[in-house]
């Protein structure tokens, strides 16, 4: 294969990676829709008012909501990841192996599979992809929890409640879903 056919073949490869990126990113956006609307569920659940007996059952069914959310997220990235990962390690071995003349082998699929499970980067601090979605979700939790506490202190209807969180949801976590599965694949 020629230099030019090379780049080609490079450039056809990662577009097709990041329309793959953008897939996987809609699969997450899914999620966290199903998310929104679970815990909107909820919050409509308490009545016209929230009772403060009342907040102590709704943040732990509320976190139960995002925790299940979230592992299925972190399933979904997680076989992403591993998929693309081998894909990519055979189509970087057929590509060179067409251009030169050079054997090459490629580790086990569980080796590139550890690998890829094994850091990203998330505030300075290289961690599991998995540890990382699990310090969002806690955070997503907190600021949900945030967001109810703010609307109950200010006596605001549930309604009202329901529709501040929805647009936390819709606007923040989804920008931050969309970069956590993107720096996971590209990693």
């Amino acid at each position: 294969m020629a230099a030019p056919a090379l780049v080609d073949a490079t450039i056809r490869r990662n577009v097709l990676l990041q329309r793959y990126i953008r897939g996987e990113e809609h699969k997450a956006i899914r999620e966290l829709n199903k998310l929104s609307k679970e815990v909107a569920t909820r919050i409509k659940a308490e009545g016209d008012t929230l009772r403060a007996g009342g907040l102590h059952d709704l943040y732990a069914d509320i976190n139960l909501i995002i925790d299940s959310i979230y592992a299925k997220i972190n399933e979904q990235i997680d076989k992403s990841n591993t998929g693309i990962a081998v894909s990519e390690a055979k189509h970087s071995k057929a590509t060179v192996s067409q251009s030169f003349t050079v054997d090459l082998s490629l580790p086990s699929n569980e080796q590139i599979e550890g690998y890829v499970r094994k850091s990203i980067l998330v505030d300075g601090e290289s961690v599991a992809v998995s540890e990382a979605i699990k310090r969002f979700s806690a955070r997503k939790s907190a600021e949900i929890t945030d967001a109810i506490n703010a609307g109950f202190a200010l006596g605001d209807t549930t309604s009202k409640i329901t529709s501040n969180v929805k647009g936390l949801m819709r606007g923040l976590h989804t920008r931050q879903v969309r970069a956590i599965v993107h720096t996971s694949i590209t990693n």
